[in-house]
């Protein structure tokens, strides 16, 4: 079964958070229109007080952030193992080595819940990246 959640915000993350939870294996796609995936309208209410300098600081993940940890990771993949919860001294050591934000970090690394496909997505993501970075440097000078 594959489920399409349309909007990141909190409707759309429950909906495919909770088709996940009933069942482990559907494949789930949330459909987002913005750069600020997983928006928390529920923190309105702190900008507006002024807790939070800035509306953008209500993302849970910029695309910048996103960008930054894929970019500066000194290897083409970590091998984060998210169904297993398990996580190398090797793997932990260079995702702190990139310029992902600590809350992103951690989740990559394990130490905040996050959905195994964030994780998952991200070491699919690197390799690509790194590879057409070398042939951008390597090959055309």
């Amino acid at each position: 079964m594959h489920v399409v959640a349309i909007g990141g915000s909190d409707a759309g993350i429950s909906a495919a958070l909770r088709a996940r939870e009933l069942d482990p294996s559907v494949e789930v796609t949330v459909v987002v229109a913005d750069a600020y995936p997983n928006f928390s309208i529920c923190g309105i209410p702190y900008y507006i007080s002024g807790e939070v300098g800035h509306w953008r600081d209500l993302a849970h993940r910029t695309r910048a952030d996103l960008e930054a940890a894929v970019a500066t990771l000194p290897v083409y993949r970590t091998y984060v193992a998210p169904a297993r919860g398990e996580v190398t001294r090797a793997d932990r050591s260079l995702i702190e080595q990139t310029e992902a934000s600590d809350a992103l970090a951690r989740r990559l690394l394990l130490d905040d819940a996050a959905p195994d496909e964030l994780v998952t997505r991200y070491q699919q993501l690197t390799s690509p990246v790194a590879a057409k970075g070398v042939e951008d440097t390597a090959l055309y000078r």
